[in-house]
């Protein structure tokens, strides 16, 4: 129930938690998936305009299955978990049928934005 406008300064300093998260373990270049970007990609802009490669991959908004077929240096997902009906099926069949990297970055909004260091 929230409006995904990569103009919208609240929903970027929302999403900022994520993107923190990621700066401080991976640099730019790296090149990342936005799994489950939404109608209005604006996580993967913020990378793309702090000089990371990015892709996106939304099974409604974003349906191309090449982006599945890349390699990536880290995986986000922001708010997509909690919609998912089987979310670890999803997320285990990404794992085993992808070339995906080895660093994946969630954030649910029904718990929180979880961050171990």
């Amino acid at each position: 129930m929230h409006d995904n406008d990569p103009g919208d300064p609240a929903y970027r300093r929302f999403l900022s938690r994520l993107f923190k998260s990621v700066c401080a373990r991976v640099a730019p270049p790296a090149r990342g998936l936005d799994f489950g970007s939404g109608p209005g990609p604006t996580l993967s802009l913020m990378f793309t305009e702090a000089g990371y490669g990015m892709a996106i991959y939304d099974p409604f908004y974003a349906p191309d299955p090449a982006a599945l077929r890349q390699t990536y240096d880290f995986v986000t997902a922001s708010e997509v978990a909690e919609h998912l009906y089987a979310p670890g099926e999803v997320f285990t069949q990404l794992l085993q049928h992808s070339k995906f990297g080895p660093i994946w970055f969630l954030m649910i909004s029904l718990c929180g934005f979880f961050d171990q260091k």
